[in-house]
């Protein structure tokens, strides 16, 4: 932004630059809110058979 704005407003300033990086950042924070959202569900997997196992082992659901 810095190299788009500068110090102050000028209408010759080129905002190609700006213009490209607001649909990068937006796909790349699409990207890793996917990414947490898989971690999420992965491990939300995993400690659902987790307690299954512990259950049915007759253990406390703290053992896990």
């Amino acid at each position: 932004m810095e190299d788009v704005g500068g110090p102050r407003w000028s209408p010759e300033r080129d905002t190609r630059p700006w213009i490209r990086f607001c649909p990068t950042a937006h796909h790349r924070q699409a990207r890793q809110a996917q990414q947490a959202q898989r971690r999420f569900d992965v491990m939300s997997r995993a400690w659902t058979r987790l307690v299954e196992g512990a259950d049915a082992a007759g253990l406390d659901e703290r053992v896990v």
